[in-house]
């Protein structure tokens, strides 16, 4: 079995395992990188999905099921097209690599990008 595909699986037994014991919880997945793994994690029980960038299929399979979907962007150019997508928000990954002013002035620039910075 390839190791994406590994991993896409260890990610659906999580999500259930967790919607499982705690039905109450928001759970959602991470490093959802296509369709199928997207497909995979709401039907486990993920009510919201991230990416680690912007893949419109996961877009799309997200809102087809009705969960809202968190690409990863690097760019304003990025946070755009993820907008364009139909983006819920946008995770600014990793965040470690730009400034508190970057981020202001791209959030300046772009008020109506809701934004969620992420990773060390």
């Amino acid at each position: 079995m390839r190791r994406e595909v590994m991993y896409r699986w260890e990610i659906v037994r999580a999500v259930a395992r967790l919607t499982e014991r705690r039905p109450e919880a928001l759970v959602g997945a991470g490093t959802v990188l296509d369709a199928a793994a997207a497909r995979a994690a709401v039907e486990a029980g993920a009510r919201f999905l991230v990416s680690p960038s912007l893949h419109p299929d996961v877009i799309r399979t997200g809102h087809r099921h009705g969960v809202p979907v968190f690409p990863g962007v690097a760019t304003p150019t990025e946070i755009v097209r993820a907008l364009e997508e139909g983006a819920d928000a946008v995770k600014i990954f990793p965040a470690s690599g730009v400034s508190p002013s970057w981020l202001r002035d791209v959030r300046q620039a772009l008020p109506q990008a809701p934004a969620i910075p992420t990773g060390a």
